[in-house]
């Protein structure tokens, strides 16, 4: 299962997408109606080209419409979702919801972004219906955000969520089930937000691209949205993620600093099978691993000697996060500080 621009080029939106609108209803008894549509009814695209790649399209949301969807007919295990857009400011306009969903209002799960034109906000999505995880995303956008075409994408599997934008890791969703605690936000600064979402998404997700609400009398148009730069695939049930360490509450790497004084990390989650933390300093000083579930720990310590590489391995137990911290005996240079989880 794929969405690429080849299949809609040959047999059409239709193929690929089906729509539905809600509108205000003129019996007075009924105060909404969902309807069902064509998707190139409001998804207006061509083959022209502006400049290579960035062609002339439309997504419209007619005055009187509430809402208008459009959702995948296929649906994704292990998916992974890619958009290259602009994402428009409009006063007192309408939410722009893009990534996966299998029914309104998170029915079955959602795993995805959402753009608030009116307000220029973004924020990330995971869960469902019951419980769910909203991770503001707003502070790692540029003002070009609504004049530059930026990448947008998502990546989940049956335990997490990754949220990029352009080729910057913003987000990651930890999935669970159980009722001893609620979805809450476990970190919330740079270089990326950590959440636990306690009402697991669906193990197949659908794709949803939606405007919704806003000021009904007036039209918006969406125009810098096109199949191509749209890519929905399956991927791998297990993979490799690799991460810098970074400084925490920042979004500077650790490595290639000179350290003098004690450095947190940022967290990192702890839901892998297989978890390695390499570190290497021109210095000498104490590593300690810490370990969260609701509050911090040790999780191990080791002394760290110049210019000798450490991997420590996280294989005794599973916390929801991990972090490090680095204290020097003198001053030294990082030379290593990732994290590779599978």
């Amino acid at each position: 299962m794929v969405i690429r621009y080849s299949r809609i080029l040959e047999k059409g939106l239709e193929d690929v997408f089906y729509c539905w609108a809600r509108i205000k209803s003129d019996q007075s008894d009924i105060q909404e109606r969902f309807i069902n549509c064509r998707p190139s009814d409001f998804w207006r695209i061509s083959g022209d080209e502006t400049r290579y790649t960035e062609f002339i399209s439309y997504y419209i949301k007619p005055s009187g419409f509430i809402t208008v969807s459009l959702r995948s007919k296929d649906v994704f295990r292990n998916g992974l979702f890619e958009l290259r857009t602009v994402l428009p400011r409009w006063e007192r306009g309408p939410m722009i919801w893009f990534g996966f969903e299998n029914e309104d209002l998170f029915g079955g799960g959602c795993i995805h972004f959402m753009w608030d034109s009116a307000n220029s906000l973004l924020r990330a999505f995971a869960g469902g219906f019951i419980s769910r995880a909203e991770m503001d995303l707003t502070k790692f956008i540029s003002e070009k955000v609504s004049q530059e075409y930026h990448f947008y994408k998502i990546f989940f599997t049956e335990d997490f969520a990754i949220w990029y934008i352009n080729d910057r890791l913003r987000a990651f969703a930890i999935f669970a089930d159980g009722d001893n605690r609620d979805s809450k936000i476990l970190y919330d600064d740079h270089p990326y937000v950590v959440s636990l979402v306690r009402d697991r998404p669906s193990a197949k997700l659908g794709v949803l691209l939606d405007i919704d609400a806003g000021d009904i009398s007036k039209t918006y148009i969406w125009d810098k949205i096109h199949p191509w730069s749209l890519r929905v695939s399956e991927t791998y049930e297990k993979p490799m993620i690799y991460i810098d360490l970074y400084q925490s509450n920042s979004d500077l790497k650790i490595v290639g600093q000179e350290i003098m004084k004690r450095i947190y990390s940022a967290p990192f989650p702890g839901v892998f099978d297989y978890i390695k933390i390499s570190f290497k300093t021109s210095g000498e000083g104490v590593l300690t691993v810490e370990e969260y579930d609701d509050e911090w720990s040790e999780y191990d310590k080791i002394k760290i000697r110049s210019n000798v590489k450490n991997n420590i391995y996280i294989d005794k137990k599973r916390s929801l996060l991990y972090r490090v911290l680095y204290e020097p005996y003198n001053t030294g240079v990082i030379k290593e500080a990732h994290v590779i989880m599978k």
